[in-house]
């Protein structure tokens, strides 16, 4: 299912700007169109993200498979992605050999006080994290995931329920996971296919056990607990 684009905040070095994402990208992708504008491979990016304008704690994406979506990153027009180049001084410097060049910076209070960005686009139309009732709608949202974990419980079976469609497996993990973000309760599951994303553990951290690829972490809204039998991803017809 197709999912609208969001604008976030990334940063550099170099660069300070708002750039419209696709939800339905990839990490490979996402990495390869931040190539485009700030110069750094792919392959040495380091993406810290701030979920929110006020974080001071970032979550380092770098740990995140390839082949993740932008959407399991949990990646909201709210959020400001920082880049980072791993590479060595000298091999930054051997890629202009121009040293003596001076770019453009454009620190955080001289940004907010322009009149042609995304940010005060969005701030005069009061959309996003400007609308008046961003904070009650978000109050809402945690307080509705708190009280669907209440009604979970670990070892049960159940189903998703949101755009990524039907989905089965067992809860495994309620709880918070400080990896992804602070103020979440998320639902540790593990699928009945590999349709996962780990093994129950998260940037190093274990919450549960499961085989590699059977393992996710979802909110609890997006979970719907239930005597759902195991279900094949794959029909007889699809055997080899």
């Amino acid at each position: 299912m197709n999912m609208s684009d969001i604008t976030v905040h990334f940063t550099s070095q170099l660069t300070n700007s708002e750039r419209r994402i696709s939800p339905n990208w990839s990490f490979e992708y996402l990495k390869q169109r931040i190539e485009n504008f700030t110069g750094i491979p792919p392959n040495s990016q380091q993406l810290l993200l701030f979920p929110t304008s006020i974080s001071t704690d970032p979550v380092d994406l770098s740990s995140n498979d390839d082949s993740t979506a932008v959407l399991d990153l949990n990646i909201t027009s709210d959020s400001r992605v920082q880049i980072n180049d791993t590479r060595p001084l000298s091999e930054q410097e051997d890629l202009t050999n121009e040293s003596d060049i001076k770019y453009f910076e454009l620190d955080e209070k001289d940004y907010e006080k322009r009149s042609d960005t995304v940010r005060r686009w969005k701030q005069d139309n009061q959309l996003g994290r400007f609308h008046p009732d961003f904070k009650t709608k978000k109050k809402e949202q945690l307080q509705n995931n708190k009280v669907r974990a209440q009604q979970l419980c670990v070892g049960a079976r159940f189903r998703t329920i949101n755009e990524i469609g039907e989905r089965r497996g067992v809860i495994k993990y309620i709880g918070k996971v400080l990896e992804i973000d602070f103020e979440n309760i998320w639902t540790g599951v593990e699928f009945d296919e590999p349709v996962g994303k780990n093994d129950g553990s998260i940037k190093g951290v274990r919450y549960f056990s499961c085989k590699p690829g059977y393992g996710g972490f979802l909110k609890p809204v997006q979970v719907e607990q239930g005597d759902f039998q195991e279900e094949s991803l794959f029909s007889d017809d699809d055997e080899i």
